[in-house]
């Protein structure tokens, strides 16, 4: 059987470790924390660039001419 005061020591050291085991939990999720607050934010739904419509025109113009010279291109050389 254990006396009083052995069991009073005993219970003395196990909130001593458990006490050393808070510490070192608090001190992990502290760390997880302010890893949280410094993580870069995700982006949500970005809004597509949007083009005017000359814009989309002189494009969509350009890749007409570059199909033109290409196709005359395989037709010489056919």
């Amino acid at each position: 059987m254990i006396n009083a005061a052995s069991e009073s020591e005993v219970l003395k050291m196990a909130l001593i470790g458990y006490q050393q085991e808070k510490r070192k939990l608090e001190s992990a999720m502290d760390e997880i924390r302010s890893r949280l607050k410094s993580a870069p934010r995700t982006v949500t739904a970005q809004v597509p660039s949007r083009l005017s419509p000359a814009a989309r025109k002189r494009i969509a113009d350009a890749q007409r001419k570059r199909w033109r010279a290409l196709k005359k291109q395989l037709a010489k050389a056919d």
